[in-house]
């Protein structure tokens, strides 16, 4: 098959984002994931970043992103242990300021399983988001490996899957 002298004009144009775009093997845009149930993993990155909280209505209310990457310690579908990105949390910055009461039902869910993360993570009880998420960075890129039960989860509503990860438990590190 010939390519179209015009089509490769107009490669040029979009090579930069075609280079800078992930592959999308039909995973979903967090890439692969594990299948449902329970999985050993280490937590080998953890990002935070800026990021808004979009309510139901569409506003957006400034607040935060925080997302962990995870690697199988056992991989029964890989000779090589596969990794995976972990479903972003995002939480609004000062919650008053949040008005349609399922966002309000979002942000709890979302900030008790922020918590949940850093609580397994860190093996112990934490009240200060700041210097929790500070400890577990510190943690997750120490020399010694983080370990902990990961639960994936997958809900379907309507066309769409959403995957959503909580740790249940620390292993080791």
């Amino acid at each position: 098959m010939a390519i179209d002298n015009t089509v490769k004009s107009m490669f040029a144009q979009f090579q930069s984002d075609f280079e800078s775009a992930q592959a999308d093997n039909g995973h979903g845009g967090l890439g692969w994931w594990p299948e449902a149930g329970d999985w050993e993993v280490f937590v080998t990155a953890m990002k935070v970043e800026s990021s808004a909280f979009r309510q139901s209505d569409g506003m957006e209310i400034p607040g935060f992103m925080c997302q962990f990457t995870y690697q199988m310690i056992d991989d029964p579908g890989s000779e090589e242990p596969r990794t995976f990105q972990g479903s972003p949390i995002r939480v609004a910055a000062d919650p008053s300021k949040i008005t349609v009461d399922g966002s309000k039902i979002k942000q709890e869910i979302e900030t008790k399983r922020l918590k949940g993360h850093l609580e397994t993570i860190l093996g112990k009880t934490v009240s200060n988001p700041q210097l929790a998420m500070e400890e577990a960075d510190t943690a997750i890129s120490g020399e010694t490996p983080i370990a902990v039960m990961c639960r994936c989860q997958y809900n379907t509503r309507g066309t769409r899957t959403y995957k959503t990860e909580y740790l249940t438990q620390r292993l080791s590190g």
